[in-house]
C-alpha cells in the first residue's frame, strides 16, 4: 500500500499527533499532581498540628533525663554523707526517716526544715511529685505510724490532684 499524502503533509500530521500526545500526557500529570496534593494535605496538616506536642514530649523526656541524673548524683552524695549526718543531729534522723519511708512512685525534690523554738515543735515540709494518689496516701500513713513524728498533714487538695501532680506533706515533732 502506498501513501497518497505528500511527505510534507505527512510530517505535519505526525507533529499534530505528537502535540496531542504531549498535551494529554502533561494534562494527566497535572491532574495526578493535584490529586496527590489533595490526598496528602490532611497528613501534612496533622503533622504540623502535632509538632508542638512532639516538641513538648521531647523536652519533657530531656528534662526527665536531667532529673534522673541529678537524683542519682544527690543519692550518691547522701550515701557518702550519711554517716556524718546521722551522727550530727536528730533533725537529720527525722529527715532520713521520712525519706526512707517513701514508697516507689513518690519523688521528693524539696525538703524544708524549721527548728522549733521553746514550746513549739519543729516542722519538716516534704515537697515532691507523685505517680498516683494512692502512693501519697500510703506515704502519709507510713509517716503517721512513725513514733518520731507527732503529726503528719497532707492537704486534701493534694490528694484530689491529678496523677503526676505536686504535693506537700508537713510533719511536726520534737526533733
Amino acid at each position: 500500500m502506498s501513501n497518497l499524502l505528500p511527505e510534507k503533509n505527512l510530517q505535519k500530521i505526525h507533529r499534530e499527533y505528537q502535540e496531542r500526545f504531549l498535551l494529554t500526557a502533561s494534562s494527566l500529570a497535572i491532574v495526578a499532581a493535584v490529586f496527590a496534593t489533595l490526598v496528602l494535605s490532611p497528613s501534612l496538616g496533622v503533622l504540623y498540628s502535632s509538632r508542638p506536642e512532639t516538641q513538648a514530649r521531647a523536652s519533657q523526656l530531656q528534662q526527665s533525663r536531667e532529673d534522673s541524673t541529678s537524683i542519682a548524683h544527690s543519692q550518691m552524695l547522701l550515701s557518702q554523707l550519711a554517716p556524718v549526718s546521722v551522727a550530727s543531729s536528730s533533725a537529720t534522723n527525722a529527715i532520713l526517716s521520712a525519706l526512707s519511708a517513701r514508697p516507689s512512685g513518690v519523688r521528693i525534690d524539696n525538703v524544708v526544715y524549721n527548728p522549733g523554738s521553746a514550746g513549739t515543735p519543729s516542722t519538716l515540709a516534704l515537697g515532691g511529685i507523685e505517680d498516683s494518689r494512692a502512693n501519697v496516701d500510703k506515704y502519709r500513713t507510713l509517716l503517721e505510724a512513725n513514733t518520731l513524728f507527732s503529726s503528719v498533714k497532707l492537704p486534701v487538695g493534694d490528694l484530689l490532684a491529678t496523677q503526676g501532680a505536686r504535693f506537700t506533706i508537713t510533719i511536726t515533732g520534737n526533733f
